[in-house]
């Protein structure tokens, strides 16, 4: 399976550390290193930052990252390092990977496409299913559900309520 090329951009940020970012919401924090290392390898990833719209998604993110890797550690805050408005940092020997992991669930923009086209064809069947205006529902006869107010009946000149 083939991959769609992903365009990475590289951001020093001082004393060996770079920002590497995969997409607006995926970036790594590496660190160049002094002397090559295991498999003659020159940097190494020291966190994982995963870009959220909302706290709650990223939370659910948190959550599902922690079930996977207890040891991993996180935290939840407003959106730094990304330009969106929460964002996860995760420090885990499993952080790069994950990262690549989630970059290709993406869907491309021509799925994102196809899949748009395909909702807004569900929508149009289901609104063309509803009745129309002049064809009208009588409900007059439906019962009634969950009543919040009590049932009121005429005493005389004075309105109390039937428990």
């Amino acid at each position: 399976m083939s991959h769609p090329r992903v365009r990475v951009t590289a951001k020093q940020l001082g004393d060996r550390h770079f920002q590497i970012n995969l997409s607006s919401r995926i970036a790594l924090i590496t660190q160049t290193l002094l002397k090559p290392g295991k498999n003659r390898r020159m940097a190494r990833v020291k966190a994982g930052y995963f870009g959220f719209a909302t706290h709650n998604e990223a939370m659910q993110f948190a959550n599902q990252v922690r079930s996977r890797f207890p040891k991993a550690r996180m935290e939840v805050r407003p959106g730094s390092r990304l330009q969106t408005a929460f964002e996860v940092k995760v420090a885990h020997e499993c952080v790069e990977e994950l990262a690549w992991k989630i970059l290709h669930q993406q869907p491309t923009t021509s799925e994102a496409i196809a899949q748009h086209i395909a909702a807004e064809q569900a929508r149009v069947q289901r609104l063309a299913s509803l009745p129309s205006v002049g064809q009208f529902v009588d409900r007059s006869t439906a019962p009634l559900q969950g009543r919040s107010r009590p049932q009121m009946a005429r005493c005389g000149d004075r309105m109390v309520s039937i428990e």
